[in-house]
């Protein structure tokens, strides 16, 4: 049962990360000025609950330019195993009832970073398979990406099975 919610939960942020990615000009943020109340309220749950830890790094609770966004409880060995955790979330995606404990803890991490960069990245011209990518690249080759002025990095650390996702303002 616990599987089942926690599938649902990733599937139902997901989507509204995907669907977020193709925000129009009239929807979008302004770098310049993002509060603690919206990094929140993007990364909370469809119950108002993190998956994870927020800590601001720079700037205040209304003027934000940094912050970090732990994940624990992930399996970071398979994470880093790109062909696995792309597979995972094409998985995801696709067919979300077939998917693995093991899978469904390697999603944690993904849909933590993809809703991090879903904050800042706008693409009318959306591509799930091209966003997926990106992800991967973040969080897998621990490759530093700018949407809209922000510098989006990942780090996973293998001894406490934890991800780190980084935003800092350019």
């Amino acid at each position: 049962m616990k599987k089942t919610i926690s599938i649902l939960l990733i599937i139902c942020t997901l989507t509204l990360c995907l669907v977020s990615c193709s925000k129009t000009d009239e929807n979008k943020i302004d770098e310049n000025k993002i509060t603690e109340e919206l990094i929140i309220s993007e990364l909370s749950d469809s119950e108002g609950e993190l998956d994870g830890t927020l800590t601001i790094t720079n700037g205040t609770s209304d003027n934000v330019l940094a912050f970090n966004y732990v994940v624990t409880g992930i399996n970071a060995e398979k994470l880093m195993d790109k062909n696995f955790t792309k597979n995972a979330a094409q998985k995801l995606l696709a067919n979300p009832g077939s998917i693995t404990y093991g899978e469904l803890k390697v999603c944690n991490a993904f849909n933590a970073t993809m809703t991090v960069v879903s904050i800042f990245h706008e693409d009318e011209n959306f591509d799930s398979n091209r966003y997926i990518d990106e992800i991967l690249s973040i969080i897998c080759d621990r490759s530093a990406k700018t949407y809209e002025n922000w510098t989006i990095s990942a780090s996973v650390d293998q001894t406490s099975d934890s991800i780190t996702i980084k935003a800092i303002h350019d």
